[in-house]
């Protein structure tokens, strides 16, 4: 009888799983999602959100700053922890009001599973200049976040 209870609650336990909804939507390899991908991590950093910004970036993350120094993932997620100026609403709300404050342009190149996210300067006397450059990686159906890279800001 136990063994037939036992089978029983595998199989429910198995049915369960493979009907249960992915976590995350699969997102299309589109500049479009590579954008909304890049809005969501900001509002994820912005809003205090460690798991959104954890699922976001892939583990192999880093961050290397103008200066040159290096951040990895986990350093990302702690100053998301701990940060004083969080802001409140909705991802799409945050990231627009984000978006409006410091305005640039963005260029997206898509190489199979690698995008190239190019953030530029609005200043007409600097409309060529590449003010950071955040690469992307297509893993199980998302775009995560693999490397950031900052320049020096004009003065």
């Amino acid at each position: 009888m136990s063994q037939s209870l036992s089978a029983a609650a595998f199989a429910v336990l198995v049915l369960a799983l493979s009907t249960a909804a992915p976590a995350f939507a699969e997102e299309p390899r589109t500049e479009a999602a590579v954008l909304a991908a890049d809005d969501d991590w900001l509002a994820a950093e912005r809003l205090g959100d460690v798991a959104a910004l954890d699922a976001r970036l892939a583990d192999a993350y880093h961050d290397v700053s103008p200066n040159g120094s290096l951040h990895l993932k986990a350093d990302l997620l702690n100053h998301t922890r701990t940060r004083k100026d969080v802001m409140t609403g909705t991802p799409q709300e945050v990231a627009a009001i984000v978006r409006k404050k410091y305005p640039v342009r963005e260029t997206v190149v898509i190489d199979g599973d690698t995008a190239v996210l190019t953030f530029h300067s609005v200043d007409p006397a600097q409309n060529d200049r590449i003010l950071s450059v955040d690469v992307f990686t297509y893993e199980n159906g998302r775009w995560r976040g693999l490397l950031s890279v900052g320049t020096t800001q004009p003065k």
